[in-house]
């Protein structure tokens, strides 16, 4: 009897360890905040500002939403923006990544044939970046791609255009 309760014992204990041993630590996602500028076309004036949330699900895939809007001088212009994200390499503090990504907006007050008009904007675009970590929850980022930008009504162009010119895209994050 004792045998069979020592046997089953070790057993159970050895189980355990087995079925601990199998377990394989996945990493939490990690989410973070931050601000970013976006190049924008030059008929819709420039730079865009974008609060933006980002979210790494693993080691390896993430995701990026923004929103920005600007009023004043220049056209008022809101854009909403996701991207996928991958990454590429990773060392100590610096993280390099591919993007691609979809963005929606509309522009008005937009000095089209010397009136003004309201416009819209569909983008798709893709790149690379690179996120340096300043801390463990602060980072700075760049990225430089290409986009492809569709203005529509009342002008309907479309451009293909860089995002980076000779300033890159650039940003903030803080992770929590």
């Amino acid at each position: 009897m004792k045998k069979t309760a020592l046997f089953c014992l070790v057993s159970l204990m050895l189980g355990g360890v087995s079925f601990a041993a199998d377990k394989v630590d996945k990493p939490s996602p990690k989410y973070g905040v931050g601000y970013q500028i976006v190049q924008m076309n030059d008929n819709l004036g420039g730079d865009l500002g974008m609060l933006s949330g980002r979210v790494w699900f693993d080691d390896t895939l993430g995701m990026d939403v923004g929103l920005g809007f600007r009023a004043g001088d220049e056209p008022d212009v809101f854009m909403a923006s996701g991207k996928i994200l991958g990454k590429i390499y990773t060392v100590k503090n610096l993280d390099v990544y591919w993007h691609g990504g979809l963005a929606l907006g509309t522009a008005s007050d937009v000095v089209v044939n010397n009136k003004k008009d309201d416009l819209s904007m569909f983008r798709l675009s893709g790149g690379v970046g690179a996120e340096y970590y300043v801390l463990p929850q602060l980072s700075l980022l760049t990225e430089v791609g290409v986009a492809f930008e569709r203005i529509g009504s009342p002008v309907s162009s479309s451009q293909l255009m860089t995002f980076a010119d000779w300033i890159p895209q650039v940003g903030v994050r803080y992770y929590f």
